[in-house]
């Protein structure tokens, strides 16, 4: 079972408040089965909107890369 999911997010400009709550359930649902989310590339828009809800905080500011390839080499590094 993987214990890691990356989104790219470079092609989400926005998230509204439903899909917010959507995404915060499916954070939380992966959490609980010891899966940890990260996020590349995001757009100012949509991480503003993830901060300003607290999913940003969830995820950990730690979880978010500017490249894919900088998450990837992240998550090799952790040796998970």
């Amino acid at each position: 079972m993987p214990n890691h999911v990356l989104r790219d997010a470079g092609s989400i400009m926005m998230i509204d408040s439903t899909g917010n709550d959507v995404l915060e359930g499916l954070i939380d649902e992966l959490k609980a089965m010891g899966i940890q989310v990260s996020f590349a590339r995001t757009k100012k828009q949509f991480r503003d909107m993830l901060e300003k809800s607290g999913v940003a905080e969830k995820i950990g500011k730690e979880n978010f890369y500017s490249s894919v390839r900088t998450g990837v080499e992240a998550y090799l590094k952790s040796g998970n």
